[in-house]
């Protein structure tokens, strides 16, 4: 191969060459940046998608805790409206006034102690026109210790609360109006003051209270 054969194949070999790194560099500085947003757009793609699942997951909790709590609240809010109802009757139910009283007497009771409902005498309901309830009255007499006195004036102070705090607590909304202590002789008096051990009657006036019956308009 004469010298200036071995020139030109050397000169397209460099031509070669060239054309390689200009290849090369094109690869690098086009194609490359372009790879690598298709990488970083991938990734991108995989973080929503976590996200995505992620808020999903806490969605879903959140549905459950809604529920939940839609589901206590229309609980509560049924105990409510019963409590209501037993607070205030659409009746003035005067024999579940006694059964309530005789009840609780019976439940605290003893032979030291006794409790004995001997009357209850009930007025005629009154109904006012700028409230909305009606009242009845009544009168109740009881032979009883002092001691269980005291647990039957606060078994009264506390009806019409929502919340039992035991098992003989009444619903039922009592008011206590007045209270008569009948002591004729000196052992009544000694009676209850505590000195002697036996019972003493008592008269107590009361109101109890109920709505008035809706009447549907035809």
């Amino acid at each position: 191969m004469t010298k200036h054969a071995q020139r030109l194949t050397r000169l397209a070999h460099f031509q070669l060459l060239i054309s390689g790194l200009i290849t090369v560099g094109i690869i690098i500085f086009v194609a490359w940046p372009a790879y690598a947003g298709i990488v970083d757009g991938q990734n991108r793609l995989n973080e929503l998608a976590g996200t995505i699942e992620q808020t999903d997951i806490e969605l879903n909790v959140e549905r459950d805790t809604y529920r939940d709590l839609k589901e206590s609240y229309a609980l509560q809010a049924e105990n409510n409206q019963g409590a209501i109802g037993k607070i205030l009757p659409t009746d003035v139910m005067q024999t579940e006034i006694v059964r309530i009283i005789e009840a609780y007497a019976n439940s605290i009771k003893d032979a030291r102690n006794p409790v004995l409902l001997k009357t209850i005498n009930f007025g005629k309901v009154i109904a006012k026109k700028d409230v909305d309830y009606v009242t009845l009255p009544f009168k109740l007499t009881i032979n009883t210790s002092k001691e269980n006195l005291h647990k039957i004036l606060r078994q009264f102070e506390r009806s019409g609360s929502f919340i039992k705090p035991d098992e003989n607590i009444t619903l039922r909304l009592l008011d206590t109006r007045d209270i008569n202590i009948q002591i004729s002789n000196l052992t009544d008096l000694r009676r209850f003051a505590g000195e002697e051990q036996g019972s003493i009657d008592v008269d107590i006036s009361m109101y109890a209270y109920a709505l008035p019956e809706i009447k549907t308009v035809k």
